[in-house]
């Protein structure tokens, strides 16, 4: 469980009352409206005044693109795991699944941004948290790694912030939705009561055009 009440980081993010009530909640909300603010509070990785009641660990992903070490690739995801026992079998389907395998042994500086997320991405997952704080995760990517990222969240059994502006992905694979405008929470529900709302809308003052095709929602 994740609780906040009359949590806030000064006047950069203030939440009333939040519980997650889904496996995955999306964070959406136009830039500097408090997202990343609001995941960097959940993983108390800045103060914060109110109340946080997390059952659980918790990791934060956010942007890897600024990653400059002359440390292999290979030995970020070694040291990924913390303090937990090594697992060969997941990280080698975690490989496998991002096509990482043959950037191993690459220095993380020589990488590109999008491999830079890849190898964040994976070095997330193999940390393996009871909560995932994944801080706009479609960075950089190329169509096909958002799409195998995608799949792989479908596939993956704990919970889930995901900040990000790529607001489909959103929709696809968060079932609760928490929006932000000005710091402070416009819209907590389920996502399917988001778009019947058409409250996309109200959060980016823009008019969506609300599609469904093949049993998937989307907006345009």
């Amino acid at each position: 469980m994740i609780k906040l009440e009359n949590a806030s980081i000064d006047s950069r993010v203030q939440v009333e009352r939040f519980t997650l009530s889904e496996k995955s909640c999306g964070v959406i909300g136009p830039n500097g409206a408090g997202k990343s603010s609001f995941l960097k509070m959940i993983a108390q990785l800045e103060d914060f005044q109110g109340s946080i009641i997390c059952e659980g660990d918790v990791a934060y992903c956010g942007d890897a693109s600024s990653l400059q070490s002359d440390m292999l690739a290979s030995e970020v995801l070694f040291y990924a795991r913390g303090n937990k026992a090594q697992n060969s079998d997941f990280l080698n389907h975690l490989i496998k699944h991002f096509n990482f395998t043959t950037l191993l042994n690459r220095p993380v500086s020589t990488l590109s941004g999008g491999e830079k997320q890849r190898l964040n991405i994976i070095s997330i997952f193999y940390y393996d948290c009871d909560y995932t704080l994944l801080d706009e995760p479609t960075n950089y990517l190329d169509p096909i790694y958002v799409d195998l990222l995608s799949e792989f969240l479908k596939s993956w059994e704990k919970s889930l912030f995901i900040v990000s502006h790529n607001l489909n992905f959103v929709i696809d694979n968060c079932q609760q939705l928490l929006a932000f405008n000005d710091g402070c929470v416009s819209f907590d529900g389920k996502t399917s009561k988001a778009l019947d709302d058409k409250a996309f809308d109200k959060v980016f003052l823009k008019e969506f055009n609300y599609q469904s095709f093949d049993g998937r929602r989307y907006i345009l």
